[in-house]
């Protein structure tokens, strides 16, 4: 007997692939600029670094949580008892998206993904959810 997919499945390993490979870019990438605009404020006597240093720790958190996202979308796509932990992640890589805003363009470019894994990760999570339904009223899988 063939199993049963999970009905977000491939929105959260599709999205988790792309969510993984940009976060790591941008993890590697902030530490390089953060340095060096630092090192850069501070040569030149201008200030500025600690503004520079909040900007690296906020995108370092998105790189990881995008990372972190990624990573658990593709170990739990199959799980829809594990959605409501997917959604979380997915839902806090959106919010600090947004909190790296640069660009509109880029900000809505990276928002895709992560609107397809927080919509896979809430399929799952009603599916757990009508699973439960059932279980509970006596009804076999």
């Amino acid at each position: 007997m063939e199993k049963k997919r999970a009905k977000g499945e491939m929105f959260l390993k599709v999205s988790g692939i792309i969510l993984i490979l940009p976060g790591i870019l941008r993890i590697i990438v902030t530490f390089g600029f953060t340095t060096i605009l630092v090192v850069t404020a501070q040569m030149t006597g201008e200030g500025g670094a600690a503004r520079w240093i909040l900007m690296g720790i906020l995108s370092l958190a998105g790189g990881r949580t995008g990372v972190t996202a990624g990573i658990l979308g593709l170990k739990y796509g199959e799980r829809p008892e594990k959605g409501g932990v997917c959604l979380g992640w997915g839902i806090a890589a959106a919010v600090l998206c947004l909190m790296n805003y640069f660009n509109l363009v880029l900000t809505v470019i990276s928002l895709i993904p992560v609107a397809f894994y927080i919509a896979g990760a809430n399929m799952n999570r009603k599916e757990q959810q009508v699973i439960e339904l059932l279980q509970a009223s006596g009804h076999k899988n």
